[in-house]
């Protein structure tokens, strides 16, 4: 009675608000925002192959500017991208004069030390450490540009034309955005930067904990199983994770001691084995099943997953059928508590390299990220997976072959 009073909460509560909050305007902005992002970390990810490589061949250039200038610029992109999808969803042609506005705020954040030869600024708050800043810059800037939509210094009947109305309407909600960011930060001689950053101080300590990463974890593998996208936690975490991987990188180029364990990439090598949930486990039990319907969904799967790619299975098989969720559930959660234990008593070190090559067959990511350790944990992690998902499987496997006999037998019965 209780388990049905759950599911019912679940189903007609939970669900429809999340998806409502994932639906809204910011949320959706934010989103889109950091997806459009991960293309650079992907290629300071190759920077960083290349830079194993390098390792055994001396001679080979330098190519660290190619990650300084992708991975290293994510948070001054971030300050243009939230305003101009936020907008953009909203069908707002400003959209672009936002994202502008949105980057030229975060530029005055940064506050650059005025030198003789012009000004100063610090690279390192261009990055993942910047992503933070431009999270509240760029909704800042979207209200103030909504609240100034009421404020037309040109009206719709004006003969100008569009483009010219567009210019002098978005003068207001520059002027403003400006006015009070020079206020706050010249005027008052006052760090936005830092103090944005320590509202965020006690979610990064979060990520230095096992619980906070765990959580985050656990909160994304909950809401696939049913049936939501695990993206709608990514516009919080990705920030937080890139800016403890950068916090990691520093402290490791110090000579430092690493700061934090659950960093992005993390999951990638030791967590999500075939995608959120670790279903790669589940996709070689259907092949070698004895069911006709799961050996060939299991073919069907097998490409997708070896490129951690498990929409197929995760809402064909898995979401919403209790003879399955709890296994992503564990798995999740034993990989993570495993692969934390092992950095924390210093058999593997945390990451220290930019690595979302999450796309790789395993145990490469591991490896990339943790070396011969990282992939041998891997394995284990892999292993212990296996375990975890059998009676699952199988609980899942006899219910399908019950299925299929009583369909065959309405087959012949029908002959």
């Amino acid at each position: 009675m209780m388990l049905e009073g759950v599911k019912k909460f679940i189903s007609e509560k939970f669900v429809p608000s999340a998806q409502k909050f994932s639906s809204n305007a910011y949320v959706s902005g934010i989103q889109k925002a950091v997806i459009k992002i991960i293309p650079m970390i992907l290629v300071s990810s190759v920077v960083t192959i290349y830079g194993i490589v390098q390792s055994f061949i001396s001679g080979l250039p330098d190519l660290s500017p190619i990650s300084n200038y992708s991975f290293g610029l994510v948070g001054m992109m971030t300050a243009y991208l939230i305003p101009y999808y936020i907008l953009d969803s909203k069908r707002d042609s400003r959209n672009v004069v936002a994202g502008i506005t949105g980057l030229g705020l975060f530029m005055m954040a940064l506050k650059p030390e005025a030198v003789e030869s012009g000004f100063l600024y610090n690279f390192d708050r261009f990055g993942a450490q910047g992503m933070l800043v431009s999270m509240i810059i760029g909704l800042f800037v979207v209200v103030i540009f909504n609240l100034a939509a009421k404020i037309k210094l040109i009206g719709e009947d004006s003969p100008l034309p569009e483009f010219c109305k567009e210019w002098f309407n978005c003068i207001i909600p520059i002027f403003i955005i400006f006015l009070v960011g020079t206020i706050i930060i010249y005027a008052c001689g006052f760090s936005l930067f830092d103090a944005i950053l320590s509202l965020f101080n006690p979610l990064m300590n979060l990520t230095a904990s096992y619980w906070g990463g765990l959580i985050m974890l656990m909160l994304q593998v909950f809401v696939y199983t049913l049936g939501i996208s695990c993206w709608i936690f990514d516009g919080i975490i990705i920030p937080i994770s890139n800016a403890a991987l950068q916090a990691n990188m520093a402290a490791a180029a110090a000579g430092a001691t690493l700061p934090y364990v659950f960093t992005y990439g993390f999951d990638f090598a030791y967590v999500l084995f075939g995608g959120v949930g670790a279903t790669l486990p589940l996709i070689v039990y259907f092949i070698f099943s004895k069911s006709k319907r799961l050996k060939l969904l299991g073919k069907v799967y097998a490409i997708p997953t070896l490129l951690n790619i498990n929409e197929p299975v995760m809402y064909g098989n898995i979401a919403w059928n209790p003879l399955l969720m709890p296994a992503p559930w564990l798995c999740t959660f034993v990989n993570y508590s495993l692969a934390y234990l092992s950095i924390h008593l210093g058999l593997l070190a945390a990451p220290v390299v930019s690595s979302a090559l999450w796309f790789l067959p395993y145990p490469l990511p591991s490896f990339i990220l943790g070396g011969i350790k990282g992939a041998i944990l891997c394995i284990v992690l892999i292993a212990i997976d296996f375990v975890i998902w059998y009676p699952f499987f199988k609980a899942y496997e006899v219910t399908t072959l019950k299925e299929e006999e009583k369909l065959e037998g309405g087959k012949n019965k029908h002959e």
